[in-house]
C-alpha cells in the first residue's frame, strides 16, 4: 500500500514540522505495506511566536471512519504531524527516530480482535520539553 499526503498547513517561520513525508513513510515501512496511510501536516493549535509550553504535540495516528466527502463511511488510518518550535525541532526528531516511530509502527501493526475495528482509536506522541522525552497516550486505552 502507499503513504500519501492528505493536507499540509502553512506554518510561521518560528515553527517547523519535525519530519517529512518521506522520512515518516520510510520509518513506517512495514505498517505502510499493510495499511493505506494518509498523512496530514496540520497546524491546528500550533504554538504562537515566543510561546513556551511544557509539552508539544508531535504526532498522532488514528483509526476512524471518514465523516464527509467522496469516501464517507470508509475506515482508515491517518497520521497527523504537528509543528513544533523551530528551536526544538532537532530534539523532537531525536526522540521520534527511531524510538517514536517504532512505537507508532507497533501500534499500527498490532493484532487486534475484529471488534476493535468498529470504533475509532488513536495514539498520540507528545514531546515533554522539560524532561526531553517523548510520551505516548492511547485513546481509548487498550
Amino acid at each position: 500500500m502507499a503513504t500519501t499526503t492528505r493536507a499540509k498547513s502553512k506554518i510561521g517561520v518560528h515553527l517547523s514540522y519535525p519530519c517529512t513525508l518521506a522520512e515518516l513513510a520510510r520509518s513506517l515501512t512495514p505498517a505502510s505495506e499493510r495499511h493505506q496511510l494518509e498523512v496530514s501536516f496540520w497546524a491546528w493549535k500550533a504554538p504562537r511566536p515566543h510561546e513556551v509550553r511544557e509539552e508539544y504535540a508531535a504526532l498522532e495516528a488514528r483509526y476512524f471512519s471518514r465523516v464527509w466527502g467522496e469516501h464517507a463511511g470508509e475506515w482508515l488510518y491517518e497520521i497527523i504531524v504537528y509543528p513544533v518550535p523551530r528551536t526544538l525541532r532537532a530534539q523532537v526528531r531525536a526522540r521520534l527516530f527511531p524510538a517514536g516511530t517504532d512505537r507508532l509502527g507497533e501500534w499500527l501493526l498490532a493484532e487486534r480482535p475484529p471488534i476493535w475495528y468498529s470504533s475509532p482509536h488513536r495514539i498520540s506522541a507528545h514531546f515533554d520539553a522539560l524532561a526531553d522525552e517523548l510520551s505516548f497516550r492511547e485513546h481509548p486505552k487498550a
